[in-house]
């Protein structure tokens, strides 16, 4: 967003983006418009977001979110150099006001769909230092970008996302410890239905069994068109998916 918004009152940043820039900027809008809003069938089939569900598409948008603030900070290299265009000066500040006035609307609808969470003095902190790193890039002042960008992605993720040592969790459970048994028993490779979720047929097929349910990628195509002979819902499991029984 910041760079989007900086765009109307930055000559430099207009010149220089090229085509790679334009590129992510249109990709990032065009992924936004899938997710919000959707795009026809036909367009869909074309670019084959068909077989993507929209609700995983943000994770696109947020890699080309991350290789344009690379990009823009390579084009902020004039570090003494007088803007040559009135409001060259100001972009990095106006589009740094647009970018909290954007949280603060997004943190009050997140408020009110979670019951008041954030707070209002979180909402506002996070707001502020999102536009601070929306200022300090369209700046160029890179450490101060890379410093800040760090810290926040070290301290949203720390505590709730540590680092693993080892896969008892998975292996040694009493659960997965009764899939291996029940294995053991077999002389081929067993096939199994779980009901319930998509968690016990993942945990069967990472111990080495076979499960219908679980993650399907790619799609077992074989085994749905036995059911499926006319391919009257191809569409429904020609695509990654998660297959529970219920």
């Amino acid at each position: 967003p910041a760079v989007l918004f900086a765009l109307p009152f930055s000559r430099h940043l207009r010149q220089h983006l090229g085509i790679v820039g334009w590129s992510l900027i249109g990709f990032v809008l065009g992924m936004s418009l899938f997710v919000l809003v959707g795009i026809p069938t036909r367009l869909a089939k074309l670019t084959l977001l068909s077989y993507v569900p929209s609700y995983r598409a943000d994770l696109t948008i947020g890699l080309a979110s991350i290789l344009l603030c690379v990009y823009v900070l390579t084009l902020r290299k004039r570090d003494g150099e007088q803007p040559a265009y009135r409001w060259e000066a100001v972009a990095p500040w106006i589009a740094s006001g647009a970018v909290v006035v954007l949280f603060v609307l997004h943190l009050l609808f997140m408020a009110k769909v979670t019951t008041n969470f954030p707070t209002p003095q979180i909402g506002l902190a996070l707001a502020l230092l999102m536009g601070g790193a929306a200022y300090y890039l369209l700046a160029g002042k890179r450490l101060a970008f890379c410093v800040l960008m760090g810290a926040l992605v070290a301290t949203t993720t720390l505590f709730f996302n540590p680092l693993a040592t080892n896969l008892d969790h998975i292996y040694d459970s009493e659960l997965a410890k009764e899939i291996t048994r029940i294995n053991n028993q077999s002389a081929e490779r067993p096939f199994w239905i779980s009901y319930g979720g998509v968690h016990t047929g993942v945990l069967v097929t990472i111990l080495g069994g076979k499960s219908l349910t679980g993650v399907q990628w790619p799609p077992q195509l074989d085994i749905w068109r036995t059911l499926d002979p006319n391919h009257n819902y191809e569409a429904n499991y020609n695509r990654y998916a998660e297959i529970s029984f219920q």
